[in-house]
Parts: structure tokens; sequence; C-alpha cells
């Protein structure tokens, strides 16, 4: 069994001391390690957007083939209406508001 003199001599608590600096020192710790975990969400949420985008990205560009859309036929069959041809409208003439 070791008996232990903290600051019996000097009138210091030593052993209090040490322990409090100890104790700001892993708060310190435990904050930047807070930290790195943060900023590693944040790079993980942009590796996914960029991940996202370059996939939107590579979809965009196989639109670009003309092949893409000439390959495509459209046929209309069994249907109860027919397409009409686009109509001009005339604009009528503003009229003065009467209040």
């Amino acid at each position: 069994m070791s008996m232990r003199l903290g600051g019996l001599i000097s009138g210091v608590d030593t052993e209090t001391l040490i322990s409090a600096l100890l104790e700001l020192e892993r708060v310190r710790i435990y904050r930047q390690e807070e930290k790195q975990e943060q900023l590693e969400a944040k790079q993980k949420a942009w590796r996914d957007v960029r991940s996202a985008l370059t996939n939107i990205q590579s979809k965009l560009d196989q639109l670009r083939f003309p092949t893409l859309f000439r390959s495509r036929k459209v046929e209309l069959s069994d249907v109860p209406w027919r397409p009409s041809r686009p109509t001009r409208v005339r604009p009528r003439p503003a009229t003065p508001c009467r209040s």
C-alpha cells in the first residue's frame, strides 16, 4: 500500500490539479473527435451527391444520340379520338377596365 502526500510540503494539491488538467485534455480530444465525425459525415454526403450527379450525367449523355430516338416508332391504333391540327387563335383587343 503506497501513501501519497500530494502537495503536503508545497501546499498545492497536485493530484487534483493533474486530474483537472487531464480532464480538460480529454474534453478537448472529445470535441476534436466530434468535429472529425461531423466532417466525415459531410464528406460522405458530398460523395453521395457527386455520385448521383455522375449517374444523372451518364444517363443524359445517352440521350444525345439521335439513333436512340430514330429507332422508336409510335403508332395510334384503336384510339377513339384522332389528333387534331393546332388551330390559330387570334387575340382579342384589350378592353378598358371600368370602375
